[in-house]
């Protein structure tokens, strides 16, 4: 074959495919031309098919885009080892592309921690298994680890004539792939030790190769040598997520690849048969196809899948020579806390002076009363540093803590229970991180308030502070642009505290409440101890007024107490809540309570 004609098909778009290659070349030799590429074209493989023969990939056809690998490198924040969203869409993929019954609800009751109750779930409680398994780094691969994943996923789910016999990690018959016709014969059942050994050694040598493309070559040769009966598919994917997660890719576990490749599930399985069909045609098992359709509609889908990042470096030099006005400073503290690259200023900006002040102030604090001292901390998301930052405060001489936690998702996809679930893990960590109490300020924005405050209970929560209060922009319609509204709160703000105080003493007595938001006078402290607060906090008030409003609400609580008959707050406490007083007040939200001639 001359050289024109050889660079000629090896850039026709049709090279992957050597069918169609014959055809638009009929005079060439497609073994001829798949020959030359071995010699000199080919990557070889440490992976043997059938006749003994290496896997061979062209290496400059499979090439991942930078951002792909950016994509996968990017760190996500999250409360749990594998992101909740990503591991919903995984199953569903995996069962959607397997033609296993499931429903979504299904999979989002046994990914809330609830017991299967059916088949189908239990397939869903192993799989959720499995991914949790793939996402410990401390879970090495090896031939036993392998085995372990496929039993707790797959195995254990299983007809008797598909599992594998005890003791055995692999099958002891021949297996073939069926659709319109037998497309692919599973390895011989007798040489699977040897060739799964291989895998497994190729998996942990150091190599040239990219690790996105490793990663799908471990795919790929999971499908090819078919170890198992059944669950074959399902264990290339978990096996090419698994290798990801242990190579530093955490980001992969809030990626579920399953969900693209279901997307193009056409393409995954014909990109296999390809694979086949060129075989048999060069007599050599090239993975390239499964490689690139691997790379365009999976890896390179992701960048575009990912929230965007703020880019921040030229406001932080701007702001550090300033050259920026406190409009734009304003305007860029809310995009960034909106966007979730608030930790980034926050640390640069307000971090380590900030801190350092802060347990200053907890020192001289303990130095100078014997009041308890309670330290109010906020670190964004990062647990890491809610653990620091409230050891560090302990350490001052804290007499316990209260932790401003406030999560803000952009992510369309992420579930209200996920995002809530994130207050407790981190309450959990600070709680065994330290011997003080420890309570949680809550935002006022919660699909369920009385929920999480159990949930906070049960991961080492005292208290719970009801509501706290964040940057809120407003807009001058005249110069159209973002400006500060008020910090302060209105004493009408109280009136959304009361109810929920009122209920959840009631049904979490063993949670110690505190009111904030809108207490601004003594009235206001004894209507929020009538609903059954164990406290108030005070700030607002006290920036207009000066400190004397305390002496003023104290006053208030002395007087009114005497006029109802009353020796101590202890006896009025409560005697609004919802276990003693279940009027319609506690159950009616509508409007129309306001006008009740005019709805009846």
């Amino acid at each position: 074959m001359d050289a024109a004609l050889f660079t000629k098909m090896l850039s026709d778009k049709n090279v992957l495919d050597l069918r169609k290659l014959g055809y638009q070349f009929p005079q060439a030799d497609i073994k001829e031309f798949t020959e030359l590429l071995k010699n000199g074209f080919y990557h070889s493989l440490p992976l043997k098919d059938f006749s003994g023969q290496n896997l061979v990939y062209l290496s400059s056809i499979a090439q991942v885009r930078l951002s792909a690998a950016k994509a996968l490198l990017t760190p996500r924040n999250s409360t749990k080892l594998y992101g909740v969203k990503a591991m919903e869409e995984e199953i569903a993929s995996t069962f959607t592309i397997e033609q296993v019954n499931f429903t979504r609800d299904s999979v989002r009751k046994i990914l809330s921690g609830l017991a299967p109750t059916d088949e189908s779930e239990n397939r869903i409680w192993g799989m959720k298994k499995g991914l949790e398994f793939i996402s410990d780094p401390a879970n090495q691969i090896t031939e036993e680890t392998i085995h372990h994943l496929y039993e707790m996923t797959i195995g254990a789910y299983l007809p008797e004539e598909d599992r594998l016999l005890p003791g055995h990690f692999y099958r002891h018959d021949s297996v073939y792939v069926i659709g319109a016709k037998v497309e692919h014969t599973g390895f011989p059942w007798q040489a699977l030790p040897e060739r799964m050994g291989e895998l497994v050694t190729f998996i942990h040598e150091e190599s040239e190769i990219n690790d996105l493309l490793k990663a799908a070559l471990i795919h790929f040769y999971m499908t090819y040598l078919h170890p198992c009966f059944d669950g074959n598919g399902r264990m290339a994917r978990l096996m090419h997520l698994w290798y990801l997660v242990q190579q530093g890719y955490s980001s992969a576990l809030f990626v579920p690849l399953s969900e693209y490749i279901n997307k193009s599930r056409k393409g995954y399985y014909d990109a296999y048969t390809l694979v086949e069909e060129n075989a048999t045609i060069g007599g050599v098992v090239d993975a390239t196809p499964f490689l690139a359709y691997f790379i365009e509609n999976v890896y390179h889908k992701l960048n575009g899948a990912l929230p965007a990042t703020q880019t921040t470096e030229a406001f932080q030099e701007a702001l550090s020579h300033g050259q920026v006005t406190e409009k734009e400073k304003t305007l860029w503290e809310f995009v960034l806390s909106a966007y979730g690259d608030a930790e980034v200023y926050l640390q640069r900006y307000l971090g380590e002076d900030y801190k350092a002040g802060f347990l200053r102030l907890v020192q001289e604090a303990r130095s100078k009363t014997e009041l308890p001292v309670i330290a109010s901390i906020n670190c964004v998301v990062d647990k890491g540093d809610w653990i620091e930052y409230a050891t560090a405060m302990a350490d001052a001489g804290a007499s316990a803590l209260e932790l401003n936690i406030f999560i803000q998702s952009t992510d369309i996809h992420a579930q209200a229970r996920e995002l809530e679930l994130n207050y407790a893990e981190i309450v959990g960590r600070v709680a065994g991180a330290v011997k003080i109490p420890v309570s949680v300020k809550l935002p006022m924005r919660l699909t369920n308030v009385f929920a999480l405050s159990s949930a906070l209970l049960g991961h080492g929560a005292r208290g719970v502070v009801f509501f706290n209060r964040f940057f809120e922009p407003d807009v001058d319609v005249e110069r159209m642009t973002f400006v500060e509204s008020s910090p302060y709160s209105e004493p009408t703000e109280l009136r959304n505290v009361l109810r929920m105080v009122a209920i959840c003493s009631a049904v979490l007595p063993q949670l110690d409440l505190s009111v904030s938001t809108g207490v601004h006078d003594g009235e206001a402290v004894v209507k929020a101890l009538l609903c059954g607060a164990e406290a108030v906090q005070v700030c607002t008030a006290i920036h207009q007024k000066g400190f004397e409003v305390i002496a003023e609400m104290n006053e208030y609580i002395d007087r009114w107490s005497e006029r109802q008959g009353f020796g101590s707050l202890d006896e009025f406490r409560g005697r609004l809540n919802f276990k003693n007083d279940t009027s319609a007040m506690f159950q009616r939200v509508q409007y129309m309570k306001y006008f009740p001639s005019e709805a009846k």
